[in-house]
């Protein structure tokens, strides 16, 4: 994984906050994170407990799908 910063953050002196992308004296490298993501497998098996049981439940297996990926 590259990790390199992405853009440069400053807060100037009148409480401006400056954002840039290069860097210079005053600034705090901001990075981004890698975006969780879940595998087929992890997918089906929360189809699985969910959907394959209730085929109006869209809602509670999207939850499900972006519970489990917060958890990695």
């Amino acid at each position: 994984m590259n990790n390199e910063p992405v853009a440069w953050m400053s807060v100037e002196l009148d409480g401006r906050t400056v954002l840039a992308t290069y860097e210079f004296e005053t600034a705090i490298p901001l990075y981004i994170h890698p975006a969780k993501t879940l595998t087929d497998e992890e997918i089906e098996e929360i189809y699985n407990e969910i959907l394959i049981h209730d085929k109006k439940s869209s809602i509670k297996f999207a939850r499900a799908i972006l519970k489990k990926a917060s958890e990695k």
